[in-house]
């Protein structure tokens, strides 16, 4: 996966944006997702799939990768051969994004949706 500069970008106008309206989820309070913004950041015509970890205390990028691996569909995306990928954060919100042309993040889930999907999905290409 190559470091990209715009998702870099993208994802920490998600960050930020949970920082500065005070939500957890994939979807924000006007119902959209990382779908709904890649294009404003060079990214129409990817799939983006997005990891997101908040913790109020004292943290790092560590303590996100260390919960994303503990979690099937977050160590999924970590480990999906995404041709892009970058992280950032904003205060205790930190996000991952990963960009691809074979179809992982196409969709839009609430946290909600992704853990249900998770729970009974079978094996997937690429998983581990």
């Amino acid at each position: 996966m190559e470091w990209d500069n715009d998702l870099y970008e993208l994802a920490l106008f998600r960050a930020q944006d949970m920082y500065e309206r005070g939500y957890f989820d994939h979807i924000d309070p006007d119902g959209n997702c990382v779908n709904h913004y890649k294009g404003r950041f060079g990214f129409q015509g990817w799939d983006v799939a997005e990891n997101i970890y908040m913790n109020t205390g004292v943290y790092g990028y560590g303590d996100a990768f260390d919960s994303w691996m503990t979690s099937r569909g977050h160590r999924y995306n970590l480990l999906f051969p995404h041709k892009k990928g970058a992280i950032a954060k904003k205060g205790g919100y930190v996000v991952f994004l990963g960009a691809n042309h074979k179809g992982f993040g196409k969709e839009c889930a609430s946290g909600k949706e992704g853990r249900e999907f998770w729970r009974n999905a079978p094996r997937q290409p690429y998983e581990e």
